[in-house]
């Protein structure tokens, strides 16, 4: 608590740097602490060092949940939705539209032939570029792009059918 108190202003300009929101800098920041002292302290050698590792990983994760929510509901045709629930992730509207968009998303992604769903999961799930897909496929970058794009136009069209 004492470690908390004195670098919490840093670990807040850090976490803020990455997520450029200072609430959820802050959210961060106590998540981070909470870890801490839930841990087993005798395996930290430098809580301070813990800490501020906790706080970069949560804050990029975050960053990380924040794009790939924004690139579902740009598949849903909506980018201005998809701009409001980064902005205000906290909107159950948001949330519950962005949620079942996911399902129809996840759901479709199996739909494709194994190639071209191994490639969308790939760049959807894992966000792999497509040079890294084509590696992991042992295909051309031109085949790997041709994948990706045939998978996430087939899961843009489920959306739109089902009104997302």
């Amino acid at each position: 608590i004492e470690l908390y108190r004195l670098r919490r202003g840093d670990l807040t300009r850090l976490s803020e740097a990455i997520v450029g929101c200072p609430a959820l800098a802050e959210d961060i920041v106590h998540e981070a602490c909470v870890r801490l002292s839930t841990s087993d302290n005798a395996s930290i050698d430098s809580p301070y060092r813990y800490l501020f590792n906790t706080v970069r990983n949560l804050s990029i994760d975050l960053l990380r949940k924040q794009k790939r929510e924004t690139k579902v509901l740009e598949l849903a045709g909506d980018p201005s939705s998809a701009a409001k629930a980064v902005a205000s992730p906290s909107n159950p509207e948001i949330e519950l539209a962005w949620k079942q968009n996911y399902q129809i998303f996840q759901d479709t992604k199996n739909d494709k032939p194994t190639p071209t769903r191994r490639a969308t999961f790939l760049h959807a799930d894992d966000q792999l570029s497509t040079r890294e897909i084509a590696a992991r496929l042992n295909v051309s970058v031109g085949k790997a792009h041709q994948l990706i794009s045939a998978g996430m136009a087939h899961c843009r069209n489920k959306l739109l059918e089902a009104g997302g």
